[in-house]
């Protein structure tokens, strides 16, 4: 977490959502690097959640793919989640939290 800059969730005009990360000038380049280094490949971003039951992240699946066409220089990454807008909500929620306690 400590090269994320920014993460939201953007509503688009068709209603569906996205979950948009901003990368720092540390995490930009390498996600250049990474992706100068798979293109025509897919990152799946996992994320872990806690189960209803405990307390310990014992969840995990996968929220998202970014597919890789080219390199991106620009530490933008935007995804469509596999999830409701509300699990995206509090991934987004999770993340800001989590990269908060970096700073």
């Amino acid at each position: 977490m400590p090269h994320l800059d920014r993460v939201e969730v953007v509503t688009e005009a068709d209603g569906n959502c996205r979950v948009v990360l901003q990368l720092n000038e540390r995490g930009a380049h390498l996600l250049d690097i990474s992706t100068g280094d798979h293109k025509g490949h897919r990152l799946f971003l996992m994320a872990f959640f806690r189960s209803k039951e405990g307390k310990a992240f014992d969840q995990k699946r996968c929220v998202g793919i970014y597919s890789v066409r080219q390199n991106n220089p620009t530490g933008l990454v935007a995804f469509t989640p596999d999830s409701t807008r509300d699990e995206a909500l509090s991934l987004v929620a999770g993340l800001n939290k989590t990269r908060k306690s970096f700073r």
